[in-house]
């Protein structure tokens, strides 16, 4: 640890079940670091616990921690993430509506799924674009947004989108 962050016992804690079992459900890891009360009470403290300021660069270490000892960089990690957050679907289809893939213009991050017809690909599936945001937001300390559902698009004899 860098940065020597002052913490609590319980918030030390929290900020461990956060970035580990919790997997950044700060509920979870409020009852993990064994905060009392109402499941309500319990989501209250978990968001303020959330917005502390030596809790926040403790879970930002601890993140970056974790990266590292997984071999990622985190820079590497907010890349792809943004790739599947800002990637534009459109990008895959050139001006005749044919779906085509070009890896060095395309973020290939986004796609979660090609399916093949006739020696070309169909269809083309990209990661849900809020849940990548919601994934960059926490990685990066942000509010996050609301769950999405995967976009597809099919093509057959000419574009249907």
């Amino acid at each position: 640890m860098t940065d020597e962050v002052k913490l609590t016992p319980k918030q030390e804690l929290f900020c461990l079940a956060y970035t580990g079992e919790a997997k950044f459900n700060a509920t979870q890891a409020a009852r993990i670091a064994e905060y009392n009360g109402t499941e309500s009470s319990i989501r209250v403290t978990g968001h303020d616990l959330l917005t502390n300021t030596n809790v926040k660069k403790r879970i930002k270490q601890l993140t970056e921690q974790r990266l590292r000892d997984a071999g990622y960089q985190t820079d590497r990690v907010v890349k792809e993430l943004c790739d599947m957050a800002f990637s534009d679907i459109t990008r895959f289809i050139d001006e005749h509506g044919k779906i085509g893939i070009d890896p060095p213009n395309q973020p290939t991050a986004a796609i979660k799924e090609l399916k093949w017809k006739d020696g070309k690909i169909g269809e083309i599936k990209l990661h849900a674009k809020c849940n990548a945001i919601e994934m960059l937001s926490k990685l990066l300390g942000m509010d996050s947004g609301k769950e999405l559902h995967d976009i597809t698009i099919m093509v057959s004899d000419g574009c249907e989108v």
